[in-house]
């Protein structure tokens, strides 16, 4: 609370006051959510999946992936101040070999680290965060690195685990992608909580 409060976080967002909940209450329900840029969701996921570490368990327990460098290396940032002092380690996985209770890289050096000859230990993971996830289920390439990750992670026999999936720029219906993407998505995180604001409630006075 008090690495929040150092961070400017005072009171949760609309975005972080919906996910939050579903993220730490069982039955730890997968989760899709859009959310625009600047509306805090970077700190929705963080904050829920942070509360779902078990401190006494040295660990990797949650792997978030990014499609960009400098993505992962805000992300890190946020994960990192939130965590300072508390005994959670957090690993960025694009400048660091070691192993973290959580681990943020891009899905490159995840799939290479998770597929690699010394592979990642993920038998207590409880959370995969993909943000702008929309980029790896619309793109082919990315695409493929999902179907990896997923395949090396053994995701079906995780008890407790679930999906956190965040993105600013779903297609929306009237866009051809958007059925494709749907599609994409269900076929690996079931029976997932919808999270999508109205879009008076994406915008912020204070972004232009």
């Amino acid at each position: 609370m008090q690495n929040l409060e150092k961070m400017g976080f005072t009171k949760p967002s609309v975005i972080q006051g919906l996910a939050i909940p579903c993220i730490i209450k069982p039955p730890f329900s997968n989760i899709v959510a859009q959310a625009k840029t600047g509306s805090g969701k970077t700190g929705a996921f963080a904050v829920g999946t942070i509360m779902r570490i078990d401190r006494s368990l040295d660990k990797t327990q949650v792997l978030v992936v990014t499609h960009t460098r400098e993505l992962c290396n805000q992300t890190h940032a946020v994960y990192e101040g939130i965590c300072k002092g508390t005994g959670i380690s957090v690993t960025n996985m694009n400048t660091d070999s070691g192993q973290g209770m959580i681990m943020v890289g891009t899905h490159g050096k995840v799939e290479k680290v998770v597929n690699g000859r010394k592979a990642l230990d993920l038998k207590a993971l409880r959370c995969l965060v993909m943000d702008e996830c929309d980029v790896f289920f619309l793109d082919e390439k990315n695409y493929e690195s999902v179907k990896s990750i997923v395949r090396s992670t053994s995701l079906k026999d995780h008890k407790g685990f679930q999906w956190v999936l965040f993105s600013a720029t779903f297609p929306v219906q009237d866009e051809g992608k958007y059925e494709e993407v749907q599609k994409r998505i269900s076929t690996y995180v079931k029976e997932a909580v919808e999270i999508k604001l109205k879009p008076e409630k994406l915008k912020l006075p204070h972004i232009q």
